[in-house]
């Protein structure tokens, strides 16, 4: 009897240890680029991004807009340090197949992953592109719809740094 009480005690003990772990686990890592993102897991990506620019946009590969503006936001990537600009691409695509085509196709230099409709009505993404810009702090301070200038984000995130 005590025997049996000592292995469910080390089990529970093993399955907290393993829960725990994998919430502190970086989503962008355990979920593939093939892999959808839920509400939860882009609120951990923003936690642990605490301290750095956000850049979320909401695309689709069937939007020419979102394809228009790949180039620009992999030059944002190359201006900015890792420990100073984290830029997420949210897909909002159904056709995963048509999603790993363009994935493929545009060697983004940045994270990106397809979202669940839980993210999609928690950042009220009605249209696309929609780009979302969050300061070192975690609070919004830029939310545009449609194609934005690279020269107005790279000045709207040199000015945030600034703030640091």
């Amino acid at each position: 009897m005590h025997a049996k009480r000592l292995i469910l005690a080390l089990a529970l003990i093993l399955a907290l240890n393993m829960g725990v772990a994998s919430a502190s686990t970086d989503p962008l890592q355990s979920i593939g680029t093939m892999g959808t993102l839920r509400t939860i897991d882009v609120m951990r990506v923003m936690k642990q991004a605490h301290g750095k620019v956000v850049v979320l946009t909401f695309w689709a590969s069937w939007c020419a807009p979102c394809r228009a503006e790949v180039p620009e936001l992999k030059e944002l990537r190359e201006t900015f340090a890792e420990n100073e600009l984290l830029i997420l691409g949210l897909n909002v695509d159904n056709d995963i197949s048509e999603y790993a085509k363009f994935v493929t196709k545009a060697g983004f230099t940045y994270p990106v992953r397809r979202v669940d409709e839980g993210v999609q009505r928690l950042f009220k993404v009605e249209s696309i592109p929609r780009l979302l810009i969050y300061n070192t702090k975690g609070g919004l301070v830029l939310d545009h719809e449609g194609m934005a200038p690279a020269s107005e984000l790279e000045r709207v995130i040199n000015s945030l740094l600034a703030e640091k």
